[in-house]
């Protein structure tokens, strides 16, 4: 049992490969779709930055929170903090799939 009272499963390799393999290309869809989103509020922070953009900002985005007094800064948080989470919760499915018994 791990620490929410849930039974923990074991992670074995190649237990249920052709979950993940059907499960493949969407995952690529959501990294690359995610990434290029992240990369654009990432270049746009930068171009912020260097035009100063100076106002007060304030964010939380999946519990992640920011107050700066640059606008360039919080756009720069928001691409670092959606890509994060994204691999953070592709990876979980990975290993979720991975886990599940051969049909």
């Amino acid at each position: 049992m791990n620490n929410k009272g849930k039974p923990q499963r074991q992670f074995v390799a190649n237990m249920a490969l052709q979950h993940q393999k059907q499960a493949e290309p969407l995952h690529k869809l959501i990294v690359i779709f995610i990434f290029a989103l992240s990369f654009l509020c990432i270049a746009g922070g930068i171009f912020a930055i260097f035009w100063n953009s100076v106002a007060d900002t304030e964010f939380s985005l999946l519990g992640a929170e920011l107050s700066t007094g640059h606008v360039g800064v919080a756009f720069m948080g928001i691409g670092i903090v959606t890509a994060f989470f994204t691999i953070k919760a592709v990876l979980k499915n990975q290993k979720d799939l991975a886990a599940l018994p051969k049909d």
